[in-house]
């Protein structure tokens, strides 16, 4: 069955149907930062795997066919230049990545540059952009056996892997600046590092994959959303991760977020015990 394409204005206005060129289903959908245009992947339609572009106020639609561009990966009908995900840039190009690679369009003309070929002839890519025209691209094994990061600025056009967060990322969200990667893996764990490639922070809680990131755009707040039902969220971390501390900063660290103290209890089958004593109050936010 074909999918549709529904816009929902967040005025309270009510959802209009955008007529669709492609029989595919619907990929990843984007909004331009202007408002001005949405665009979305198919993926399985009789007429092939097309990009959609839609001019919002008058719902004209424009066609790029990413097959034209020299097939990457995809050898049916199913993923044939198949596009997983699509991001906008702050000057009104299309970034896309799928089976014919990571790709940015000209809207104007509807050529396209070749950023960075496709993985593999299976991997699906996921994209997490920021407002600084910098983007994080997820090559995906749907076996959940690998995945590859790599950080891309439109801007100054330097493309590098990321590999500080692991080969099991799941999701992927930028900062507003594009300087810090947030990442979830399949086994629950959120991390936060420079996309520089440093050591990351950990962020425990979560017990199942983590299918969703994101950062707010002040900057201050994570989400994370998980297989395990939650939605959680986190300050965004500063200073030094806390597993690459010296113990004794560590055990600093730890002693100015809580009140509760490990005292020794020779009662107890541990010979600790855990002990609340009064809070004194912070005059300095901790940072995290």
């Amino acid at each position: 069955a074909e999918d549709n394409a529904i816009v929902v204005p967040l005025d309270g206005g009510p959802p209009r149907e955008l007529e669709r060129a492609s029989s595919g289903r619907f990929e990843w959908p984007a909004i331009s930062p202007d408002g001005r245009l949405a665009a979305a992947g198919s993926r399985g339609g009789a007429d092939g795997n097309l990009i959609e572009v839609w001019e919002l106020e008058s719902g004209d639609v424009q066609i790029l066919d990413p097959r034209s561009a020299g097939e990457e990966c995809g050898s049916d009908p199913e993923t044939e230049g198949a596009v997983i995900g699509v991001q906008f840039t702050s000057d009104g190009r299309l970034l896309t990545s799928g089976f014919s690679g990571l790709r940015l369009w000209d809207l104007d003309d509807g050529t396209n540059v070749l950023l960075r070929p496709c993985s593999g002839e299976e991997w699906w890519s996921v994209l997490g952009g920021s407002q600084a025209d910098r983007f994080l691209l997820l090559d995906l094994d749907p076996t959940q056996k690998a995945s590859r990061l790599s950080f891309h600025d439109i801007g100054s056009g330097a493309s590098r892997e990321l590999t500080s967060h692991g080969n099991a990322v799941s999701a992927v969200a930028l900062d507003p600046e594009g300087e810090v990667a947030v990442t979830g893996d399949w086994n629950g764990l959120v991390r936060v590092g420079a996309v520089t490639g440093e050591e990351p922070h950990l962020l425990y809680g979560h017990n199942l994959y983590v299918t969703s990131v994101a950062v707010s755009p002040d900057g201050e707040w994570i989400a994370s959303g998980s297989q395990d039902g939650t939605i959680r969220l986190w300050p965004m971390p500063e200073g030094r991760p806390f597993h690459t501390l010296p113990y004794e900063e560590l055990l600093a660290r730890l002693r100015s977020f809580t009140n509760l103290r490990g005292v020794r209890d020779e009662g107890s089958e541990t010979g600790y015990n855990v002990r609340a004593g009064p809070f004194p109050g912070w005059s300095d936010v901790p940072t995290w």
